[in-house]
């Protein structure tokens, strides 16, 4: 069988990412080198990272017959997405030798963190729901709370179940009522 079907859009106007970077790093020995210690920094902006453009509704393309509501897939990817990344390294050596027998003992420590500033997403109802703010491929959206233990604890009517969880059983995931509503 043979099939034919649209692709992506094409975007002319798709560029490199613009980056801008800071580094600060000293390296120094002390004590007959003996004593040496390195402590680096830095700093990272990224602006228009490729992406595909969210919530933009799918009946806008009339190509597309068969798109759901908010199809994106027919669209062109867009340079839109920016972040920021920082981060440092430590690191701590003393080298000696007693007589013949040489010996060292050292430790490092590193972090970095990427902060997504813009982002194309699609509109969302709460504040919560939204990326922009938070680490690249953090995890956002429901929170686990734990499980459900019982049916009792389930049909407690103290308990908030989401609206997506229509019918939990004991084990099931229970999520946090994060806006207070009961649902």
């Amino acid at each position: 069988i043979t099939s034919l079907a649209e692709g992506d859009g094409y975007n002319p106007g798709v560029t490199w990412v613009t980056s801008t970077k800071i580094n600060l790093g000293i390296d120094s020995k002390l004590f007959d080198s003996r004593l040496s210690f390195i402590v680096d920094l830095f700093s990272e902006e990224r602006t228009g990272m490729l992406t595909n453009i969210q919530g933009v509704p799918g009946y806008l393309y009339p190509n597309n017959l068969l798109a759901g509501f908010y199809d994106n897939n027919y669209l062109a990817m867009a340079n839109y997405n920016e972040d920021r990344s920082r981060g440092c390294e430590y690191e701590l050596e003393w080298r000696d030798n007693i007589g013949e027998f040489s010996y060292s003992f050292s430790g490092n420590y590193a972090f970095a963190q990427v902060i997504n500033t813009k982002l194309s997403e699609a509109n969302v109802t709460y504040p919560w729901q939204k990326g922009v703010g938070l680490m690249d491929n953090n995890a956002y959206g429901y929170i686990a709370e734990g499980l459900w233990q019982s049916y009792e604890e389930i049909n407690d009517p103290r308990n908030a179940r989401i609206a997506t969880q229509k019918n939990p059983v004991p084990g099931d995931v229970r999520f946090k009522d994060v806006n207070g509503d009961g649902v």
